[in-house]
């Protein structure tokens, strides 16, 4: 989810760099419109989980939607959405090495940081859309 203590003590300028910067990933994301490493690896991520029933990706609007198992507890919900989140951040240290230069800082400022790379929001007991 959207930390919003760190939005509340942003300063504007620190917005501004914030809302390039996700601007800057969805131009990466955008490379991966027909089916490629993300969609493929987030594919992988569910094959490899027992408890996702299903994945949706819908790259060109930047959403991932998940359905979880009925028997998903909160321990095994954090740990599919901490793995869709490494999926994501795998992504985009493979994908940022083809990006000019200026695009590239700007990746390396936040990627790390406690600023989110995506925004994840629980809808029910059993779905998690992931925004890009």
């Amino acid at each position: 989810m959207l930390n919003m203590d760190i939005v509340s003590k942003a300063t504007t300028y620190q917005e501004k760099d914030y809302y390039e910067y996700r601007q800057v990933l969805h131009s990466i994301y955008d490379k991966d419109v027909w089916y490629g490493d993300l969609v493929g690896s987030v594919l992988a991520f569910r094959d490899q989980n027992k408890y996702v029933e299903t994945i949706s990706i819908d790259i060109k609007n930047y959403r991932i939607y998940i359905i979880l198992k009925e028997n998903t507890n909160n321990n095994d919900q954090m740990k599919i959405i901490n793995g869709i989140i490494n999926v994501i951040k795998d992504f985009i240290s493979v994908s940022s090495t083809q990006v000019d230069e200026n695009k590239k800082m700007l990746i390396d400022k936040y990627i790390n940081t406690s600023w989110p790379i995506c925004d994840y929001y629980n809808i029910g007991n059993y779905e998690i859309q992931f925004v890009l």
